[in-house]
């Protein structure tokens, strides 16, 4: 029975090339390891967040409106979508109208927008306060937690 030595020499010799055995089983394997990564790395399956909400009923990826009222939620002031703009449509007519009687007609026209920007970001100043507020009191609230479990574990076994 032939050897792998064997039928690496007799390849050798048919290729007509002068190629050592270590050489051509190096070049074997090193074609055998880019074929596994290569299936390996085509055969994963992509996950999509939109196709697997389809699969999954009542689940849907976030709107941007939807992401936007998360944030104005965050930011401490309960509003809806629509008294947010209400609210920055009124600031912005406001401050256009003051700018329009100081005689600056093109700044108050702009200003009915930037009262809705101007508005946004108020919110999100106060977002972040409330997120530092939060950040601040978590390791307290930890450590309050991890005591009650303490005092409660010590509790139960005594009884």
């Amino acid at each position: 029975m032939p050897s792998l030595y064997d039928f690496l020499r007799f390849f050798r010799d048919f290729v007509a090339v002068r190629v050592g055995p270590l050489t051509l089983i190096s070049a074997i394997t090193a074609a055998a390891g880019m074929l596994i990564a290569y299936l390996g790395l085509t055969a994963v399956r992509r996950v999509s967040l939109e196709d697997e909400a389809k699969r999954i009923t009542g689940i849907r990826e976030p709107s941007v409106l939807d992401i936007l009222q998360l944030r104005l939620n965050q930011s401490g002031i309960r509003l809806r979508l629509w008294e947010f703009v209400g609210v920055g449509l009124l600031i912005g007519a406001l401050v256009g109208v003051l700018m329009a009687l100081a005689g600056f007609v093109t700044i108050g026209i702009l200003a009915l927008p930037s009262g809705v920007l101007a508005y946004y970001q108020y919110l999100m100043f106060r977002r972040a306060r409330e997120y530092v507020a939060f950040s601040e009191q978590l390791p307290e609230a930890m450590d309050d937690a991890i005591e009650y479990f303490a005092v409660y574990n010590d509790v139960t076994e005594t009884i």
